[in-house]
């Protein structure tokens, strides 16, 4: 088994041509990856870190198993990072769901997965909304007001070296986790704190680089600063 494990893997070739020497024959090689399919339709750009060196359809997924004989016989959508796809299979040829693989294939097709013109739109939509959040940052900071980012994660980072912001415009990332408490941003180098941060040092905007958990995290901090504003990636208007 290898939840969020084959996605991390650069050298596919050898990882998975070692399964089947592994297994019996009525063995299982079950997995769980990030899917292709929910990272364009759920906009999980910042999901493509140097850390996630794959992303999988289940037609590529199909493809890369039966390379070195290997057979599909369940795939599952699961809600794990946003949308994975769980995917067990077998040495067994004759336990191929070749009808399930079929239907799968057939609504990736219908979502425009492998089209070009989806990810010409995605990248498009992607810097459209960088530049939307970089003039509110810019036209707030401008203003005096100071601003402080939430999340200090891996798709966290990604944004903010993608935006190329840094300890020149935002004051600090706040982070629940001790272990991150008190370092910096790889990249950006800016300082990460705690929560109530927000609240002693007097911030008035945060940018919740942690989007996709971003309700939860604007109940969190209105909790410990009721008078702070919010900017979340992919929004027009501050919430």
């Amino acid at each position: 088994m290898g939840n969020n494990v084959v996605n991390h893997i650069e050298n596919l070739k050898d990882a998975i041509s070692a399964v089947k020497p592994g297994l019996k024959k009525d063995g299982y090689f079950i997995f769980e990856v990030p899917s292709l399919k929910d990272t364009v339709e759920k906009y999980l750009f910042d999901m493509i870190f140097h850390e996630h060196v794959s992303t999988f359809s289940v037609r590529s997924a199909d493809a890369m198993l039966k390379k070195y004989g290997l057979y599909i016989t369940h795939v599952e959508n699961v809600n794990y990072h946003g949308g994975s796809i769980r995917i067990i299979s077998t040495p067994d040829k004759s336990a191929y769901n070749d009808n399930l693989v079929k239907k799968h294939i057939k609504i990736e097709k219908n979502a425009k997965i492998f089209d070009q013109k989806t990810y010409a739109l995605f990248m498009a939509k992607i810097i459209k909304d960088k530049n939307d959040v970089l003039s509110k940052v810019y036209a707030l900071s401008k203003k005096g007001k100071k601003i402080a980012a939430v999340g200090a994660g891996a798709r966290s980072n990604t944004l903010l070296n993608f935006y190329r912001l840094d300890s020149t415009v935002i004051e600090f990332v706040t982070d629940a986790s001790r272990h991150k408490i008190g370092k910096y941003t790889p990249g950006s180098l800016i300082p990460i704190k705690n929560d109530a941060s927000l609240q002693t040092e007097n911030i008035d905007i945060a940018l919740i680089t942690a989007w996709n958990i971003g309700k939860y995290l604007t109940e969190k901090i209105n909790k410990i600063n009721g008078k702070i504003e919010f900017i979340v990636p992919g929004e027009k208007e501050l919430l």
